[in-house]
């Protein structure tokens, strides 16, 4: 059997504030949290706060990428219930589960750790590495997007 959380962390070379300015601020989150290089992403709500809703629309996707708070314990963690409905295969309920982003200060740089578990149905090494592949691709955008801030 298949282990079914998934982690992914980088090391950000930008202060934690900025970090996480970068995830609580639609204006920010539309340049870095993309699909593809140099498509900004359609910001449809956005709303931080417990049970607050954010929705995405990357150019040329099926459906939205949403997510609503859980927890939020600034500047340390986000907790979200994502459902992603971007691909034709996601719809029309769309997948996800409850992810934790973990922000930790390291004097001007910030760790950041996003993790999860695959929902029923993705528990396959495909879907994991997708998952994998997929964060991985956002924390650089991520990284990119704040050292130029």
């Amino acid at each position: 059997m298949i282990d079914r959380t998934v982690t992914v962390s980088r090391v950000i070379n930008a202060p934690i504030e900025r970090v996480w300015r970068a995830w609580t601020n639609p204006n920010a989150i539309k340049h870095w949290f993309i699909a593809k290089p140099g498509l900004p992403t359609e910001v449809i709500q956005f709303d931080v706060k417990v049970g607050g809703k954010v929705r995405l629309k990357f150019p040329g996707a099926a459906g939205e990428y949403t997510w609503t708070y859980v927890k939020i314990d600034e500047p340390n963690l986000l907790m979200i219930d994502i459902l992603d409905y971007s691909l034709p295969e996601f719809l029309p309920d769309g997948v996800g589960g409850i992810s934790n982003i973990g922000f930790k200060d390291l004097n001007g740089k910030t760790e950041i750790t996003v993790g999860g578990e695959l929902p029923d149905g993705m528990n396959n090494e495909k879907s994991r590495k997708m998952a994998e592949n997929g964060w991985s691709f956002t924390l650089d955008n991520l990284n990119n997007y704040v050292k130029e801030k």
